[in-house]
């Protein structure tokens, strides 16, 4: 697409360039040389003068006059963009304010779960290990032992374990149920954190699911698994891989659409920001009940968080 404004500048740059230029021409080599020359000769110079400034002003007004038709041409295309633009900033404005963002893991935080944001509760109590449980919310027993500057870390590592292994058991219950049902059996089902896409089935016959789907309505979940367990009868997108996951999940579009709205929100990085300080605080624990273990190492892949 041609760049309007671009062009416009452009333009104008020529245009004085070319004014300039003839004006440095004439006062530099031409007026000098007249001195020097008989009237009569002076006369005619001064005619052919006049008639070549004549034809640059005629041709710097066809410049201006071209750059204020791409400056209008620029305006124009910024008008027709207008809407797109206006909603982009719409859409932008939404997502940040539907962003999954949990500044402190405490008492009264909400921590999304399966479409819904459920409030937290952050308890001290004597036993040696951190307790996590589920009853229409999250309830968090920290040992006292636990630092006061830890504890978010503490919380966030323990909500991000709990999560992961809740999604595994639904994706695992998912699948049996749809293999006992129409004999889709995937060779393995894995569960991961992908940079694109919610699920992939390999040629193998591997089924790979995002365990950030945990953050989704459960139905949503259970369309990204059957939809990729129907690939195993049908490869590619087209029009029998629609109908057969229709025959099988018969409501699938209202997940996929809640998908292709909300996909955006489906964020598991509010759990990383302490990633760091608790893997530190457990290291700490570590060396001082088991001894000094600093020179294990530990690789993980470069595409995936398990």
């Amino acid at each position: 697409m041609i760049d309007g404004l671009a062009v416009a500048r452009a333009v104008h740059v020529a245009a004085i360039v070319h004014w300039i230029g003839g004006l440095l021409f004439v006062t530099l080599v031409i007026l000098p040389s007249l001195l020097e020359t008989e009237a009569p000769r002076r006369l005619a110079v001064f005619d052919a003068l006049e008639r070549r400034f004549a034809t640059q002003a005629r041709l710097s007004t066809l410049l201006v006059g071209l750059s204020g038709f791409y400056m209008l041409y620029a305006y124009e295309h910024l008008n027709r963009k207008r809407k797109w633009l206006f909603n982009t900033v719409r859409e932008l404005s939404e997502f940040s304010a539907n962003a999954l963002v949990v500044p402190r893991f405490m008492t009264g935080s909400k921590i999304p779960y399966r479409g819904r944001r459920l409030s937290l509760t952050v308890r001290r109590h004597d036993g040696p290990h951190v307790e996590i449980t589920f009853r229409n919310g999250f309830i968090v027993d920290l040992p006292s032992w636990v630092a006061l500057e830890s504890a978010d870390a503490i919380v966030a590592q323990e909500i991000k374990q709990w999560l992961k292994q809740r999604v595994r058991r639904d994706v695992r219950e998912i699948a049996e149920l749809y293999i006992d049902r129409f004999g889709l059996k995937p060779r393995s089902i894995h569960v991961a954190e992908f940079i694109t896409g919610w699920g992939s089935c390999g040629p193998k016959g591997t089924v790979n699911i995002d365990w950030r789907l945990v953050f989704a309505p459960k139905k949503v979940l259970e369309y990204v698994v059957v939809h990729e367990l129907a690939h195993l009868r049908h490869r590619s997108h087209g029009k029998r891989f629609w109908n057969y996951l229709e025959q099988i999940m018969p409501a699938y579009c209202q997940s996929r659409a809640w998908l292709d709205a909300h996909q955006a929100t489906l964020e598991g990085a509010f759990l990383y920001r302490f990633s760091e300080a608790a893997t530190a605080h457990q290291t700490a624990i570590k060396a001082s009940s088991f001894g000094d273990r600093s020179g294990d190492h530990h690789v993980r892949g470069p595409k995936t968080r398990n």
